[in-house]
């Protein structure tokens, strides 16, 4: 997701699983009323209001990995950490089972490696 303050049209990527799995069973997360992790973002959502903000859906991922490696993408294409004008200061990724997930995802994953190469 990218959330946008409009006052300033500094922006904030990042991601949210729409379900969570407990034991056997799915429940509805929080995306609705999710703000992120930063605390600067939130500090700012505190102090304007969230009418604020615009909350935008980037994509849909069909399992965890693909969420976070489309999170990560977009954080390091735009080089959100780095540039002023967005709130992102890390990028949070854990690469469990990333053998299996590459081994379903491999040609995908090549293409972002080069492309973050070159």
């Amino acid at each position: 997701y990218l959330i946008i303050n409009l006052s300033n049209n500094k922006k904030y990527i990042g991601c949210k699983q729409l379900k969570l799995k407990s034991g056997k069973k799915y429940k509805n997360s929080d995306w609705r009323e999710y703000t992120g992790s930063s605390k600067k973002l939130n500090a700012d959502i505190q102090t304007l209001g969230k009418e604020m903000f615009s909350f935008n859906i980037l994509s849909l991922a069909y399992s965890k990995a693909e969420l976070k490696h489309n999170e990560a993408k977009r954080i390091l294409s735009t080089d959100a950490i780095f540039s002023p004008d967005y709130y992102n200061e890390f990028i949070s990724i854990k690469l469990r089972n990333i053998k299996k997930w590459k081994r379903k995802n491999q040609k995908r994953t090549q293409e972002f490696l080069d492309s973050q190469i070159s």
